[in-house]
């Protein structure tokens, strides 16, 4: 597994790509808490998820929840009104990441999945 994350001043964007095999709820956790203690991070920018070249040991419903939940707990920290968009080209991925928006629906952020990194980045930067 790699991780990556690139934080763009200018847009107010983190930018985090994943591959390889993760175990999902540990991965985006963890990476999610570095972002966190990021010196250049500040809450409310917005966050890009590339999970193109993920393989998936495990992801459940019951993990998707705790997600939600632990960004709930997190808000203070995280800020609120910021964008989330998720770019999978996997099928179980897709449908996962889209149980995730469903969930989040209530949270303190927007949060859209995509196929097309492209097109998630448009959605960032306002044009959709």
């Amino acid at each position: 597994m790699q991780t990556t994350r690139k934080i763009d001043k200018k847009t107010g964007r983190v930018t985090i790509t994943i591959s390889g095999e993760i175990e999902f709820l540990k991965t985006i956790k963890t990476c999610a808490e570095e972002m966190l203690k990021d010196p250049d991070f500040h809450p409310g920018m917005d966050a890009l998820w590339d999970l193109r070249t993920v393989e998936m040991k495990d992801m459940s419903t019951y993990d998707l929840r705790v997600l939600v939940s632990y960004i709930e707990a997190h808000q203070q920290e995280r800020g609120a009104g910021y964008k989330v968009a998720i770019v999978v080209n996997k099928d179980l991925l897709f449908g996962g990441a889209r149980m995730f928006e469903a969930f989040a629906d209530t949270s303190p952020f927007s949060c859209r999945v995509f196929r097309d990194i492209t097109q998630a980045e448009s959605w960032l930067e306002g044009h959709q």
